[in-house]
């Protein structure tokens, strides 16, 4: 009887962190579903955006890729972000973002930004990770430090705003 009762509450604690962690626009409208991977050394000709996590701010140059744009077609929103396997802070986008024609790997440096369709968020990598059984889509690099983002104990607000956007 023990056993069950532990299980319960370990899916009990699973299903609430999971339904805590939601992504709104900044306006707060419901937003509909929104591909792959070269960053522009010359990040005057990339798209930028700003993400804010626990209070500490980083600009992200975006990689040439239909997920990065689709990113910058939500615009900005807030979400809560945690983090997982300690080395990246993980939050949900308010959209699915497309993967078509994606170049997918499993294993992200330190200061990459990488968008996983599987859990339908961004990742934003303050250590190196490697993922055997996931595999996702690097969508942009820090430009400066990122050595300032550690890890914290629960979760945190996360802001992600357009900077800089190109015409192409």
């Amino acid at each position: 009887m023990k056993k069950y009762i532990s299980l319960l509450a370990i899916a009990a604690t699973i299903g609430i962190i999971s339904c805590s962690n939601k992504a709104t626009s900044t306006n707060g409208e419901k937003l509909p579903l929104v591909e792959n991977t070269t960053i522009h050394n010359n990040t005057s000709e990339s798209d930028k955006i700003k993400i804010s996590i626990d209070g500490k701010s980083f600009v992200f140059k975006l990689a040439n890729n239909k997920t990065a744009a689709a990113l910058l077609k939500i615009g900005s929103f807030e979400t809560t972000a945690a983090v997982y396997h300690d080395n990246h802070y993980y939050g949900v986008t308010p959209k699915i973002l497309p993967i078509d024609n994606a170049s997918f790997v499993n294993t992200a440096k330190k200061g990459q930004l990488i968008y996983s369709q599987e859990y339908n968020g961004l990742g934003v990598f303050f250590e190196a990770g490697h993922f055997e059984n996931n595999e996702f889509v690097i969508i942009g690099e820090v430009e400066g430090d990122i050595s300032t983002l550690k890890a914290s104990k629960g979760q945190v607000d996360m802001k992600i705003e357009l900077i800089q956007k190109n015409k192409k």
